[in-house]
């Protein structure tokens, strides 16, 4: 089984991008899910 197929199989997406995009959207997500951490007083166990 190919990655993208693997992938899709676990609900993950995947596109193509270059390395600035890709650079650009996990700083993006690690943003998005710091702010749904601290707004939740999610801690660590």
């Amino acid at each position: 089984m190919h990655f993208r197929e693997r992938m899709l199989k676990l609900g993950i997406v995947t596109s193509g991008s270059t390395q600035e995009e890709a650079q650009a959207k996990m700083s993006a997500e690690m943003k998005r899910w710091a702010d749904v951490i601290t707004k939740g007083n999610i801690k660590s166990s």
